[in-house]
């Protein structure tokens, strides 16, 4: 552990080690979940036009899209600005980049939880 001259130092070291362990976990999730689709497709092969009724798989490509997103945003609280680069190294499907953002799976399933009681 390095030595700090100020309280305010230690602190931002800190805050800075938290940043960096949230980016980690952030990629994780979305290796995670590009796995899981990835798995899902080889599974269930099917042409373009039936892969757009298939609700299973959409689901995956917006928990993939929402993971994504959860790390576009991490990284730019770490400052490190632009996508390309992140998009290429974890060959993130352009489906998945145009759905990132929110998942609208999670509030129909909150709202299901929320009525069933």
């Amino acid at each position: 552990m390095p030595t700090f001259n100020s309280p305010s130092a230690r602190l931002e070291f800190e805050i800075g080690q938290e940043r960096a362990s949230a980016l980690g976990r952030q990629g994780r999730r979305l290796e995670t979940a590009l796995a899981v689709l990835r798995a899902y497709e080889s599974a269930h092969p099917q042409e373009a036009a039936a892969r757009q009724s298939d609700w299973g798989r959409a689901r995956l490509v917006a928990d993939a899209g929402e993971a994504l997103w959860y790390l576009m945003v991490q990284r730019d609280a770490c400052g490190l600005h632009g996508n390309a680069a992140l998009i290429a190294d974890y060959g993130v499907p352009t489906e998945v980049v145009n759905c990132a953002g929110p998942s609208p799976y999670k509030d129909a399933s909150r709202a299901a939880a929320r009525s069933a009681r």
